[in-house]
């Protein structure tokens, strides 16, 4: 340090902010909003360890539109964001309209399941 520097305690304040959450500190969480089909309207909250979508008694997401099979398709958080996967189901699963056997699902898609049709929103929240 110079020989003339001054320290002066008034100027020596620091402004804190709070530093951002880390991502790995963020609960991520998957909000499907049905849209059609029966049971619509309502929304159903995805957590990170995901569901098993159908009609039977073992879904977590159960659905009783009769064109969803019993064991239908399972949403779940891998490391590329949340997976929608085809579990041999009897209409498919299509997303944005294209038949897929499994897909990461965005912010905004559409994902229909039979007759029942889901909008799909990621959340991140303080874990």
């Amino acid at each position: 340090m110079p020989d003339d520097f001054e320290w002066d305690d008034e100027e020596a304040t620091v402004d804190h902010e709070e530093a951002p959450r880390s991502p790995s500190r963020l609960l991520r969480v998957a909000l499907l909003t049905q849209v059609e089909g029966q049971g619509a309207p309502r929304e159903v909250t995805v957590p990170g360890e995901g569901v098993l979508v159908g009609r039977g008694p073992d879904a977590q997401l159960h659905l009783t539109d009769p064109s969803v099979s019993l064991r239908h398709a399972r949403i779940a958080l891998s490391p590329a964001g949340f997976l929608v996967q085809d579990l041999g189901s009897r209409n498919g699963v299509y997303l944005n309209g294209v038949r897929v056997h499994s897909a990461v699902l965005h912010s905004g898609d559409q994902l229909q399941l039979g007759d029942v049709l889901f909008a799909f929103h990621e959340q991140q929240l303080p874990a």
